[in-house]
């Protein structure tokens, strides 16, 4: 595969990882900081929403594979729900003038619900799409490291400018309301971007396959039989309620633990996102060499390792960036394999069951993404509570500052390790890979 079709997939990431981390690093700041909502209620908020999402990601997986069947590709349900994404983006991080606490938290809510529709539209869409340009055990590794660059880009984007826009307009609102434009505009244009650039690269389904692609609910309900399937949806869970820990609560520990200015902030987001950025293309590169499994396994022990270091070391800046280094090398190594990892068990599956899965194995996993960083935020909103921290002080107590601190090291410390030891269980290194795909073929002539 060309570097440009990669490079033209993967640009589509850069609109996950703009409307993703802006939700996930801010919508608990946005709610408590400027908005006036309680953290336990943003939490709440956004815990109820993808427990309404988890309903719709079968239906949209189902409508995508009967897509697939009809058309031959999955794009335009990807480029259509990019307008209305763009749309939403920007409604949930302006602020309007409410009547009572009521219609506030039932406009987020209603919000919330919209966000993550049109979000899992586009980008289960465009992951699955990224799985159908190819087979190959390798070249998925590679494809999702460039998707996983651009998502890092995004992100890069989004958790070094954010609060420096914010703070220096001339108004808060203002630059909240910049902010939200912007995002809006490109999650839009990117995904659509991506339309454009995979249109007649997917592989095509014979007959055949097209019949055997008729996805029902009870396919999606056999997903769960496959073992080794459930590992992997475990480690999405697991990990993603690291992400959200990290995201929602890093602008709590930097600015109450570290006590670090928004530049300093900016300075070091963007720096920890180029070193993911690089990370996410050397991670798939020593993924050719020595594996996915492998690879798993050392950087989730990384994941959990880097969380906990804030938990026992002082407050430093260059002990801060050294946490970052380990946690960021572990979420570099989710983001870029995960997908990659799944694809490979949607192949072996197909090939046991006679049954292209595609639609209902990634919308079950997009949607155990969200859920888990959905469980990492509120435990976040319900933990700054539970440690009394006061939304409208400018310096927190100690017992909120130790608190903060708990829930981000131990709670990463604990997840990661979950999912290290879970990657230790997963089976597919390449060479059972390759041998089992092997077997199944044969048996198949």
């Amino acid at each position: 595969m060309s570097t440009g079709t990669k490079i033209g997939y993967g640009i589509g990431q850069l609109g996950s990882g703009l409307a993703y981390n802006l939700y996930y690093y801010y919508f608990i700041y946005f709610m408590t900081s400027f908005a006036g909502v309680a953290p336990a209620v943003a939490g709440t908020i956004s815990l109820f929403a993808v427990i309404w999402d988890a309903v719709t990601d079968p239906i949209i997986g189902f409508f995508s594979d009967k897509m697939k069947v009809k058309t031959g590709t999955r794009r335009p349900m990807m480029m259509r729900a990019s307008v209305p994404l763009g749309i939403t983006v920007w409604l949930l991080f302006s602020a309007f003038d409410f009547e009572s606490d009521g219609v506030k938290i039932f406009y987020y809510v209603i919000l919330n619900i919209f966000f993550w529709l049109f979000f899992t539209m586009c980008d289960m869409n465009h992951i699955i799409i990224g799985q159908e340009l190819t087979k190959d055990y390798d070249e998925q590794s590679s494809i999702r490291g460039f998707s996983s660059a651009f998502m890092y880009a995004g992100e890069l984007v989004v958790s070094g400018c954010t609060m420096i826009l914010v703070n220096r307009c001339s108004t808060e609102k203002v630059g909240w309301a910049i902010v939200a434009v912007v995002t809006a505009a490109f999650c839009f244009v990117s995904y659509f971007l991506a339309g454009v650039c995979t249109k007649g690269k997917e592989i095509s389904l014979s007959t055949e396959e097209a019949k055997a692609n008729s996805f029902s609910f009870k396919d999606f309900m056999e997903c769960l039989t496959d073992k080794t399937y459930i590992i992997v949806v475990l480690i999405a869970l697991f990990a993603n309620c690291i992400v959200g820990i990290q995201a929602s609560g890093n602008i709590y520990v930097q600015t109450y633990f570290y006590e670090l200015s928004d530049i300093q902030i900016g300075v070091i987001n963007m720096g920890k996102c180029f070193y993911m950025i690089v990370m996410a293309m050397v991670i798939g590169n020593i993924s050719k060499k020595i594996d996915k499994r492998t690879m798993m396994i050392f950087g989730f022990f990384c994941y959990g390792f880097g969380m906990f270091l804030p938990r026992i070391l002082p407050p430093t800046i260059p002990l801060y960036c050294l946490a970052l280094c380990f946690s960021a090398l572990g979420n570099s190594t989710f983001w870029t394999l995960i997908y990659s990892v799944a694809a490979d068990v949607i192949s072996i599956n197909e090939l046991e069951s006679g049954v292209n899965r595609a639609g209902a194995m990634t919308s079950l996993l997009s949607c155990v993404n969200k859920f888990g960083c959905s469980i990492g935020m509120w435990l976040v909103g319900v933990g700054l509570d539970f440690f009394h921290f006061d939304e409208t002080a400018a310096v927190q107590s100690a017992g909120a500052v130790s608190g903060i601190r708990t829930i981000y090291g131990v709670g990463g410390l604990v997840f990661g390790l979950i999912i290290a030891f879970l990657a230790i269980k997963y089976p597919y290194s390449r060479k059972v890979y390759n041998a089992k795909m092997a077997e199944l073929e044969a048996a198949k002539k």
